[in-house]
């Protein structure tokens, strides 16, 4: 079903992000980001695409 692509990934984040393939085929398409840094808090993006759709969500990421 679902497959990682860090093609376009921040170098920022190189062996920090880990996702869950096994978890998309159930609808979660989650990330889990190591090793916080207060640089990490703001806006993120996902998009989701397929053969015949896309999705977009958006994330704020507040570290106190």
């Amino acid at each position: 079903m679902g497959k990682d692509s860090v093609a376009k990934q921040d170098p920022e984040y190189k062996n920090r992000a880990e996702t869950f393939s096994d978890e998309s085929q159930r609808g979660n398409f989650s990330i889990k980001l190591n090793n916080l840094q207060h640089t990490d808090a703001g806006k993120y993006i996902c998009y989701i695409t397929n053969s015949s759709d896309s999705q977009q969500e958006t994330v704020q990421l507040i570290i106190s």
